[in-house]
């Protein structure tokens, strides 16, 4: 697609563009997923707001940009701009760990990928399409044909399922999802009232759950936490979560 190549936007301005060589429709709601999903990690990553400034449909174009750049004349505030410009630099770097990575006899081996990763590598295997994500500022690309979008696709569904069938099986009986909608507003109340009293919250709400089996859900309600804007809260609820041992990814079962 021709606007890949024109990158409209001047070198040097922090912004990320993704390109989905798709020829049928992409399902609204697996794009709004999507975007949902990418903002979350890139606050997660970089403590940073991500916007979208820009979507063309055919094959689909997203263009992002740091929120503090977005809109402003940066050029009169250096520092914004070096401050946004170098957290970008890190989620770029972020992404082409995820999507990229080892080489392909290691993908077994690595924990299962963050949702915006998953979510993309969904995207493009079902729309049979290539895939780049470009950092526009050093110009520079991930780029992954279709092939490898589809075996890389395959081997996170697979890392997915062991990583849900060994948390299963900690949690023992207790395999219903929770519902967290009870506890966000609880948390959004006591960050309102209280916030110093937020973390004692999240010390008993991860106690429960941990002690009715749900321990392995921590890493749902920590995404759940954020799709809110609970930021700090999220942060404490990870902070109790343990990544799966690497041995169990190795082993099919």
């Amino acid at each position: 697609m021709s606007v890949m190549e024109e990158g409209s936007e001047p070198r040097g301005e922090p912004r990320l563009q993704v390109w989905i060589g798709n020829n049928d429709p992409i399902a609204a709601e697996q794009l709004g997923k999507f975007i949902r999903e990418l903002a979350v990690d890139y606050r997660r990553q970089t403590e940073g707001q991500l916007v979208l400034v820009r979507l063309e449909l055919g094959s689909t174009f997203l263009e992002f940009a740091d929120q503090a750049v977005a809109y402003s004349n940066y050029v009169a505030a250096p520092l914004v701009f070096m401050e946004a410009a170098k957290r970008m630099r890190q989620f770029y770097k972020f992404l082409a760990k995820q999507l990229k990575g080892p080489s392909d006899d290691q993908l077994l081996l690595r924990p299962p990928l963050d949702p915006s990763s998953a979510r993309l590598l969904e995207i493009a295997a079902n729309a049979k399409a290539d895939l780049r994500i470009t950092q526009v500022a050093e110009v520079k690309t991930i780029e992954l044909k279709f092939p490898e979008v589809l075996m890389r696709n395959e081997a996170a569904k697979i890392k997915k399922k062991k990583r849900n069938k060994a948390a299963a099986a900690e949690g023992g009986i207790y395999n219903t999802p929770v519902e967290f909608g009870e506890i966000t507003e609880r948390v959004r109340a006591q960050a309102l009232s209280d916030p110093n009293q937020l973390e004692s919250l999240i010390e008993i709400v991860v106690g429960l759950l941990r002690s009715s089996g749900a321990g392995h859900q921590l890493p749902s309600l920590a995404q759940n936490l954020e799709a809110h804007n609970l930021w700090q809260a999220a942060v404490i609820v990870r902070r109790h979560i343990v990544a799966p041992k690497q041995v169990n990814l190795r082993d099919d079962g």
